[in-house]
């Protein structure tokens, strides 16, 4: 079970939550696309790391390999979340970047 506050998935999937008042920065289409790739990265490296919470953490701060240093969260971030899926599913079959 993941026990993150709402900012700090907002934070991690890069959105901001102070755009527009009216809008529920969660319902936009980037902000779903987002949040989705921000879940499907962290149930695949949850288990490498044996709890959500150092999964989170690594999708922080952690930079992954052959992506110019760049961490899932920044990846995502930028639209790269294909990139960022595809590198831990070559880690997860042994071939790295």
């Amino acid at each position: 079970m993941m026990t993150f506050s709402e900012a700090e998935i907002i934070a991690a999937a890069g959105l901001n939550p102070d755009a527009d008042p009216h809008i529920d920065p969660m319902r936009s289409e980037t902000a779903q696309r987002r949040l989705r790739n921000l879940v499907e990265i962290l149930n695949k490296v949850k288990a490498r790391f044996g709890s959500a919470t150092l999964a989170f953490a690594w999708y922080r701060s952690e930079a992954m390999l052959g992506l110019s240093g760049k961490t899932a969260m920044k990846l995502v971030r930028e639209g790269r979340a294909g990139e960022a899926i595809a590198s831990v599913d070559a880690v997860d079959a042994g071939f790295h970047n």
